[in-house]
This record gives structure tokens, C-alpha cells and sequence, in this order.
């Protein structure tokens, strides 16, 4: 596992069992935790945080209220992604297409904000497994070029995980 000191945020490592992530703390220096740019950690927080519903939003069977960011309410710049609205929703072409939505509107703020240029994204159906989604998040950063994330979305479970897990 590569390390990386450098100024940022503290990254945080996805253990193999997909509800858990962990800080590290550096193998040179035992009292510095191993930071990262943060773009990751942004894309998990975004993606993972309920983002609240608007009032055209369909909500599941199972909810009776919007949800959202308690930090929703100090600013007027909504938090969160609406994936959780999908939960009960079959797969099909549309569901994925409100997934890609989904995943564009929660990341969007990084472009407003100036940390990346654009963003593309991808969501496909997991060939080898029916119930689960493959995201493929390409971030553009002016200089320093195109930087990809892709994780896989277990559908009946609502778990994010990375595709490319390092044993752990």
C-alpha cells in the first residue's frame, strides 16, 4: 500500500467487509495518519450522505420522512445524494439512469466549488452479480488531468464499496 503524507485530509481505507473503512497510520512515522486530496473521501461522503428529497420526490414504502443533512438547514447548498430514494426500485434502464442522475447531482458541488474541472459518470448493471451496480466516477482536474473511482453498489444491501479493494 502506497503511502502519501502530503497536506490533505485523512484517508480513509474500505476494509473488506463493506460497512467498514479505517485510518492508517504511516509505517515511517508511527504518529502521522496517512492523508489523501480528499477527492475521495468527498465522492463517499456525497454519495452516502441522504441528501433531503424535493417535494416531487417519489419516497420509499418504507420512509415517512425527507431525510437530509442536518447541515442542510445552515446554508441553502443541499448535501447528499437521493440514492436512498432508489432503494425499493427495480433494476432496469430507467433505474439506472435516475442512478447516474443521482450520483452527477450529489457531486456537482465539487465542480461549482472549483476542487475539480468536470466530472463524468458511469453506471452499469454488474455483469456477474444481478444485484449489484458498477459506478465509474472520472474526475477532471485542470493540470493534472483525468482521475477515476469505481465502486461497486450492492442494490438489495445499499452498500458502496471500491471494486478494486487491496487486501486488508
Amino acid at each position: 500500500m502506497a503511502e502519501n503524507l502530503a497536506q490533505g485530509d485523512l484517508k480513509f481505507f474500505q476494509q473488506k467487509s463493506p460497512e467498514w473503512a479505517d485510518i492508517y497510520l504511516s509505517a515511517e512515522e508511527q504518529d502521522k495518519a496517512i492523508l489523501d486530496d480528499g477527492l475521495e473521501n468527498y465522492i463517499l461522503l456525497s454519495l452516502s450522505t441522504n441528501r433531503r428529497a424535493d417535494s416531487t420526490d417519489v419516497l420509499p414504502s418504507n420512509h415517512t420522512e425527507k431525510q437530509g443533512w442536518w447541515g442542510d438547514g445552515l446554508d441553502d447548498v443541499l448535501f447528499g445524494s437521493k440514492l436512498w430514494l432508489r432503494q425499493k426500485l427495480r433494476m432496469s434502464p430507467e433505474l439506472l439512469n435516475l442512478v447516474k442522475q443521482d450520483i452527477e447531482e450529489a457531486l456537482q458541488w465539487m465542480v461549482d466549488d472549483d476542487i475539480i474541472d468536470s466530472l463524468t459518470v458511469t453506471v452499469t448493471r454488474d455483469i456477474g452479480n444481478a444485484n449489484r451496480l458498477v459506478f465509474l466516477i472520472e474526475l477532471n482536474k485542470l493540470n493534472e488531468g483525468q482521475i477515476g473511482f469505481d465502486y461497486y453498489f450492492n442494490w438489495i444491501n445499499q452498500v458502496i464499496n471500491r471494486s478494486n479493494l487491496d487486501a486488508v
